[in-house]
């Protein structure tokens, strides 16, 4: 149980070096995210979650890449919100 603390621990603590970083997301920060979104989606993290998506909204990144596009909507499906879900399925095709 304490390891799986320290891993969501450091992994909120790479998103917020993240939220440091103006406009540049590199293939790193993308991983990192991607780990993020799955720890979150596995623990049911939904204050959490929200606080992803708000992320990927700032840095513009929500809107360039399927794969964290993909991993907001399996991490939002996990943590049972699924309107949240959803809204990003919704936005998917357009």
């Amino acid at each position: 149980m304490m390891r799986l603390l320290i891993k969501i621990f450091i992994l909120g603590l790479m998103l917020l070096l993240l939220l440091d970083d103006d406009d540049h997301v590199d293939v790193q920060d993308r991983r990192a995210l991607l780990s993020l979104m799955k720890s979150y989606g596995k623990r049911k993290l939904r204050k959490r979650a929200g606080m992803v998506h708000s992320y990927l909204l700032k840095t513009g990144l929500f809107s360039k890449d399927v794969y964290v596009e993909t991993g907001l909507l399996s991490m939002y499906a996990k943590c049972g919100c699924l309107h949240e879900a959803q809204e990003v399925f919704g936005g998917l095709f357009t």
